[in-house]
């Protein structure tokens, strides 16, 4: 299911160019995936994510999420017509959501990139929370991506011609010059 686009050339309009897991199944990290929805409406922005996770065989039915980062939320929602719960805390990481499926065993962690974020560095986040393994924490994604962004734009940008540090000679004024 994982998928990378150019930011430059994608536009994100689909809602699976906005979501990154591994190939089936959960990474084996901190991070399950990430997920760059395009406003803090949880009730409008979750739906399409879990028709991504319903249609890759996730039964989830709870999603934990900081109630600081997102607009006021319902309850629940309703989606393929499946009710899920929907529980606001403030000592969520307001870096991520948490998906609940119905074993309860191990929750789907996923790394929320801001809405408001542009697109290089929220492919780069994605491109980061998408990788197995990686023993970052939510916290740590979107900075990590910013610096990656301004170090590759660092490099992509036009090297002024380096300055000589030889001292030049003086130069000779002759009687005939000062006039």
């Amino acid at each position: 299911m994982t998928t990378f686009h150019d930011p430059l050339t994608t536009s994100f309009d689909s809602p699976t160019d906005r979501v990154v897991f591994p190939d089936r199944g959960l990474a084996q990290g901190f991070i399950d995936g990430g997920w760059w929805p395009r406003s803090s409406d949880l009730a409008k922005e979750l739906p399409p994510l879990l028709e991504e996770l319903f249609a890759a065989g996730f039964d989830i039915t709870d999603v934990s999420y900081n109630v600081t980062a997102w607009e006021r939320a319902p309850q629940h929602v309703t989606v393929s017509r499946r009710w899920v719960r929907l529980h606001g805390d403030v000592t969520q990481d307001a870096a991520a959501i948490q998906l609940i499926d119905s074993t309860g065993l191990k929750p789907v962690v996923v790394v929320v990139i801001p809405p408001g974020t542009g697109p290089l560095v929220a492919e780069n986040a994605l491109i980061l929370a998408g990788c197995d393994g990686d023993r970052h924490r939510p916290d740590q994604i979107l900075p990590r991506a910013r610096m990656q962004t301004a170090a590759h734009e660092k490099r992509r940008r036009p090297q002024a011609p380096a300055r000589s540090t030889r001292p030049r000679p003086p130069r000779h004024v002759s009687p005939t010059d000062e006039r």
